[in-house]
């Protein structure tokens, strides 16, 4: 089983380090190139919120990202330095569906819940089994993050 963690600045500057972050679970964990997106996209967009709304954008926030390995799924727990926000009210509501990140994580994520009053967001993604590729196109996951930042 793998497991790995990281803690990255909340400085949009730093967008590589969260790359090679995923360079590592993508090749310890063996998952195929055309999967990428689908591991990167939601952990980007996590990242992102923890960055913009939890840690308010001040460069000397830490976010931190957990990662496990469990037979057919990685599982993801994102962390920021904020007091979190009501998510109960929030996804009672569907205000998550007027969310672009928080969307996207409910839409391509599993399991997706929220600790220490909505600072941490878990969630996991399905690994591929026999692998039938989601798409026949390749996501650039780096073009991605880079992207999502540049919305901070």
């Amino acid at each position: 089983m793998f497991y790995t963690r990281v803690t990255l600045p909340s400085d949009k500057a730093k967008t590589h380090e969260l790359e090679e972050f995923i360079d590592t679970i993508m090749e310890d964990c063996r998952i195929p190139e055309l999967y990428r997106g689908v591991v990167s996209l939601p952990l980007a967009e996590a990242v992102s919120n923890g960055i913009r709304h939890g840690n308010r954008n001040r460069p000397e926030g830490r976010i931190s990202i957990l990662c496990q390995q469990e037979t057919d799924k990685l599982v993801f727990s994102v962390s920021d330095e904020g007091q979190g926000f009501p998510y109960q009210e929030f996804l009672a509501k569907g205000d998550y569906l007027k969310s672009h990140g928080l969307s996207l994580i409910m839409n391509l994520c599993e399991e997706v819940r929220f600790q220490n009053n909505g600072a941490t967001i878990c969630f996991s993604i399905p690994l591929p089994t026999g692998f039938a590729p989601l798409s026949a196109r390749k996501l650039n996951s780096a073009k991605a993050i880079e992207s999502i930042v540049k919305q901070l």
